[in-house]
C-alpha cells in the first residue's frame, strides 16, 4: 500500500477509504465496479449535484448500488488509512512538535 504523501492523486483520507472498501466487495465479487466514481454513477444521476449527493434529490434518492449475492456471515477484512498524532522532535528547532500522520491499517472486517 503506498504511503499516503507519495500517492500520486488527489484523494482525500474519506474517499480513499470509501475505494478500500468498494475495492474488497469488489474482489469479493460483490460489486462489478473497483471505485467510488463508479459507485457514485450508481447511486446518483448527477455527481456534481449536492442534493443528489446528499441523498436529498427526489429524482435518484432511491437508487441503490447493484450487487450480487454474498454469505452475510463471511467476514471480509479490508484496509483503512486513519490519522494519529505523533509526537516529534523538529530537527531544525530541536523542539518537541506534534504531528497528524495518515497510517494505513490492516485487518478491519466489514461485519
Amino acid at each position: 500500500m503506498p504511503k499516503v504523501d507519495k500517492r500520486d492523486t488527489c484523494l482525500c483520507m474519506t474517499y480513499a477509504n470509501i475505494d478500500l472498501k468498494v475495492l474488497v466487495l469488489f474482489n469479493a465479487k460483490i460489486l462489478n465496479y473497483n471505485s467510488y466514481q463508479r459507485l457514485l454513477q450508481e447511486l446518483c444521476c448527477d455527481r456534481y449535484n449536492e442534493k443528489c449527493l446528499s441523498r436529498d434529490y427526489q429524482k435518484c434518492v432511491n437508487k441503490i448500488p447493484s450487487y450480487k449475492e454474498f454469505d452475510n456471515r463471511k467476514h471480509i477484512s479490508y484496509k483503512k488509512w486513519m490519522s494519529d498524532k505523533v509526537d516529534f522532535i523538529d530537527p531544525k528547532s530541536k523542539k518537541n512538535r506534534r504531528a497528524k500522520l495518515e497510517l494505513p491499517v490492516r485487518g478491519l472486517q466489514i461485519a
